[in-house]
């Protein structure tokens, strides 16, 4: 046991110089414990004669076939998986003949017992058999040995074979004397004699299951100078080091790696970006690579004596510091400090590889999911946690659509329930395929140049995720039109956001063209198929303040006189100097916005919100990983889409692999029908309420006090409070939206809110709301306006909004009443009011009939059912 230095010394190789057949094997264990009698190859005796097997891989289904086997009487000494391998091809199938073994029907009732991962040599008497599962899981090659002048080029062009090798890599061979000749696919079986390479069978994968080989291997395992699928690693790893930096540039004086795996990636991405490459780390050959340490103290311990720093590269300089992958998190803070401590001005990291979240079982040391850093808490701030400037994975959310698509093709992603019809549902692959074709068309009709946003005026359906899919990959910005909104709105939204292009859907034309004729100029082009049609609008010489005349802010200022940017640069020459700065967001870089929606007014004048990826994607993946989504969740789309929850609640179920349910909007506003859909007919398994709904299950501490406030959660990330407790905003770094007519924005932008909460031990409570606005169905309501046009009402002795839901004493039941009157009012038909007391400590445990919800000042939205 050890380094093969340490091993194989040069009096145990004189030993094999006789030889002229052998297998060998080099790994750490994965299976079972790292002690001799696990060691490879495995050797047994059978009635045919000895055999030896070396495995790399781990097989999926140890513990099961470890239980067969010994039902069927077959002892084992070890705890390794190599040596169950072993024994299945020792044991004799039922059909065979004792007099004549056949190896390969004793193979393939291995690949029948176990699908996956494996590759492995066989060798018996003068043969070799090479194998590999079906999946393709882990490499395998053959070379072939040939004499040192055909090396060197002094030979024949096409010199004579001397002999045959295999090798997990192909970077084996050039020091044996050996060339390249061909890997073995997935699923084959190939029998290698000294002067010959026979292909016996190939086994197909069951299902016609795609095949998976380790992405891991291109990521770190294998030497960049090694062959797979047709293309050489470092390749790959520099092809990828190129894409990096499209997607995650940085401002910074040089590029560096954490070497050496990462080392192809950096040069693409100093090349790409235009940066000079530098080497700042200096590895110790001595020390071994810490990713395969057996235990955590010695990786750790690995790290902090794996490297140097050359200083003079990097004092005073900024670093792009490029990594194959961060797994754990253990080696990537102390190499930020050991940088920093030598003189580093700033360190920012970039990654070549996703975020790896899920355990392997196939042959890679991450057993369990609490181990990696993609899984904790920490990843949300991963900057913060690992000392860097920033780190960016950064994805767009049509990126983390993909793959998840990519993953979960057949699965269920959306499913559309009219309530009185059966209902519709797309798989991921349907969802991508529709988007792809919406894609195509607006690539050709539409002038993309810079930053670029196109209108989606229409109501939720089946084919909604699709739309929003494929403007969001064409790359633009996505902008929701409710077909309901005030016409004026609308159109100032449109105007103010100078939309140039809108998608329609096909049976709401005509409203559309109704609701804003005299505004614009318009030309249309219908898409086949997709249910749309593009308008291309050339707006008329309208002044956009003229649209709200009237509207006033909270304090009585007009819109005409109010300055709503908190950081808008009129001033071109102003606004280079200030883009020059560092430490601003600039709405005009490229393909950084994700969706534009506008408010609906609290303070008199609606604002537009434009809202980058990098704003966004944070938040859905907290809430991804927080509330543990899977692919097995239902999750239901309750919010408007001009309502930025929605955004959360497509985007979490989508990236997730779950699937998505949609109703028409009158049946958010049906209970009986609302729950049924939910619960019945399907079965969602996640709701995103408000604070509002929360209130509305767990009942007021005292209707007459102020209650104690309800969670929130833990702040995402930074949040700022004043002395009333009044929540200014929060936000992050890069976590910043755009208002208005901004252009830049300070990194670190606080937002105001409405809402008053207390912060207590790192949680945020919801204590109300400051003003008397509310939003009901995505609309918002004056609640103080309300009740005085209802008082004034004949049928309404006395109003009164009152925060008590559920009605304990007569006095709170009368407040109850005449909140329920006040809904009355805006409905048809009376509501059915429970008259019997609830205790306070009830809980919902049953549906009542209502026509409609009560009007609740404490909330955004209600959940409506």
């Amino acid at each position: 046991m050890g380094l093969i230095n340490h091993v194989f010394s040069e009096d145990n190789l004189k030993k094999l110089y006789v030889s002229n057949l052998g297998i060998g094997h080099t790994r750490y264990s994965t299976s079972g414990i790292s002690e001799l009698e696990n060691c490879q190859p495995f050797v047994v005796e059978t009635l045919h004669g000895k055999i030896a097997v070396a495995h790399n891989g781990e097989l999926i289904n140890a513990k099961q076939l470890r239980r067969k086997l010994m039902r069927h009487g077959v002892g084992l000494s070890t705890s390794s998986d190599s040596e169950l391998i072993t024994q299945l091809l020792a044991f004799t199938p039922p059909l065979e003949n004792d007099d004549t073994p056949d190896w390969v029907a004793r193979i393939k009732n291995l690949m029948n017992e176990t699908p996956t991962s494996y590759s492995l040599l066989m060798m018996h008497k003068d043969i070799i058999y090479a194998v590999r599962d079906p999946y393709g899981n882990r490499p395998l090659c053959i070379g072939r040995l040939i004499s040192v002048g055909s090396m060197s080029g002094k030979g024949k062009k096409n010199s004579e074979t001397e002999g045959w090798v295999v090798s997990s890599e192909s970077c084996s061979f050039l020091s044996i004397g050996a060339q390249y000749y061909r890997e073995v696919l997935p699923g084959e079986i190939v029998k290698i004699s000294r002067y010959d390479v026979q292909t016996l069978d190939v086994v197909p994968r069951p299902g016609g299951d795609p095949s998976a080989f380790c992405i891991f291997e291109y990521v770190y395992f294998a030497r960049p100078d090694s062959i797979f699928e047709g293309q050489m690693v470092y390749s790959v790893r520099r092809r990828c080091g190129q894409q990096l930096a499209v997607e995650a540039p940085v401002e910074a004086d040089l590029v560096s790696t954490v070497p050496e795996s990462a080392t192809p990636a950096a040069l693409g991405y100093a090349q790409k970006c235009g940066l000079p490459y530098v080497e700042v780390l200096c590895k110790n050959r001595y020390v071994g690579r810490t990713f395969i340490q057996p235990n955590m103290r010695l990786r750790q311990l690995g790290v902090a004596k794996k490297f140097g720093v050359l200083s003079d590269n990097f004092k005073g300089k900024r670093i792009v510091l490029i990594d194959d992958s961060i797994v754990r998190g253990n080696t990537i803070s102390p190499i930020i400090k050991l940088l920093r401590e030598s003189g580093a001005k700033e360190v920012h990291i970039r990654v070549a590889s996703p975020p790896i979240k899920f355990p392997c079982y196939m042959g890679i040391n991450i057993p369990t999911k609490e181990e990696l850093i993609a899984n904790r808490p920490e990843f949300h701030d991963l900057a913060k946690y690992i000392g860097t400037e920033d780190y960016a994975p950064k994805m767009t959310l049509q990126e983390m659509v993909h793959q998840a698509a990519s993953l979960y093709s057949d699965r269920k992603a959306v499913c559309f329930d009219e309530c009185n019809k059966p209902p519709v549902f797309y798989t991921y692959k349907e969802v991508v395929s529709l988007a792809t074709e919406l894609t195509v068309f607006l690539q050709h009709y539409c002038d993309h140049r810079g930053t670029f946003e196109i209108g989606l005026y229409c109501y939720p359906g089946i084919n909604l995720p699709s739309w929003i899919l494929g403007i969001l990959q064409v790359p633009a910005a996505y902008s929701p039109l409710d077909p309901d909104a005030p016409p004026v709105l609308s159109t100032y939204f449109m105007k103010k956001c100078n939309l140039q292009y809108i998608l329609v859907e096909n049976d709401k034309i005509n409203k559309f063209k109704i609701s804003h004729a005299g505004w614009f100029y318009e030309s249309s082009f219908a898409i086949d198929h997709v249910g749309l049609t593009l308008f291309q609008i050339n707006w008329n010489d309208v002044d956009v303040n003229m649209l709200l005349d009237g509207a006033e802010d909270k304090n009585g200022i007009s819109k005409a006189t109010s300055n709503w940017e908190t950081d808008y640069v009129a001033d071109l020459d102003q606004l280079k100097a200030k883009t020059s700065q560092r430490g601003y967001m600039d709405v005009r870089q490229q393909h950084s916005l994700a969706y534009i929606l506008h408010t609906s007014g609290t303070t008199g004048i609606p604002k537009i919100v434009r809202v980058p990826h990098k704003c966004i994607v944070p938040n859905i993946l907290h809430l991804q990983s927080l509330f543990k989504i899977t692919p097995d969740d239902m999750l239901f789309m309750a919010s408007p889409l001009t309502f930025d929850p929605s955004v959360v609640e497509l985007f979490v179920s989508l990236i997730s692999g779950a699937s998505l349910l949609i109703v028409p909007n009158p049946i958010k506003m049906m209970p009986l029908k609302l729950s049924a859909a939910l619960f019945h007919r399907h079965r969602v398994t996640v709701l995103q309420p408000s604070q509002g709904t929360v209130v509305s299950q767990i009942g007021w501490k005292d209707p007459a006090n102020a209650y104690t406030g309800i969670l929130f959660a833990q702040p995402l990330s930074s949040l700022l409070l004043t002395a009333d407790a009044s929540l200014i905003g929060w936000g992050g770094k890069e976590r910043v939206c755009f208002l208005d007519d901004e252009v830049i924005v300070p990194l670190n932008t606080m937002r105001e809110t409405g809402d008053f909460v207390r912060v207590k031990d790192a949680e945020m409570f919801f204590l109300g709301r400051k003003d008397s606005q509310i939003k009901r169905h995505g609309k918002r309501l004056n609640i103080e306006c309300v009740q005085q046009c209802l008082g004034e009402s004949h049928e309404a002795e006395k109003c009164r909004i009152c925060k008590s839901f559920r009605p304990r004493t007569k006095k709170e039941r009368d407040f109850c009443l005449r909140q329920l009157l006040m809904e009355a009012a805006l409905s048809p038909q009376p509501p059915v009011v429970r008259q019997d007391p609830m205790p306070s400590t009830s809980v919902c445990s049953a549906l009542a009939s209502a026509t409609g919800m009560v009007l609740r000042s404490d909330s955004d939205r209600e959940l409506r059912h």
